[in-house]
């Protein structure tokens, strides 16, 4: 019985330790992101109003921000 017990323990650590042995594999490295490699560009233009007084009457003119262009012509508010 003992020595039943002493070839049991024996072939459990002969097992773990050729497990043990074996190599492992990794999976391959993931490419590090530097942040001069992303360009972020706005999905949509910002718009907004510009208001400005012509002879004492005020005027309204849409503006796009993101692209830096007048929209449009003068309008009387």
């Amino acid at each position: 019985m003992k020595s039943l017990i002493k070839i049991s323990l024996f072939s459990c650590i002969l097992i773990c330790g050729i497990c043990s042995i074996q190599p492992t594999y990794a999976a391959s490295p993931i490419e590090s992101i530097t942040v001069s490699d992303i360009s972020i560009t706005p999905r949509k233009d910002k718009i907004i109003w510009k208001y400005r007084f012509i002879n004492g009457t005020l005027y309204k003119r849409k503006y796009n921000v993101t692209q830096e262009k007048w929209l449009g012509s003068w309008v009387k508010v």
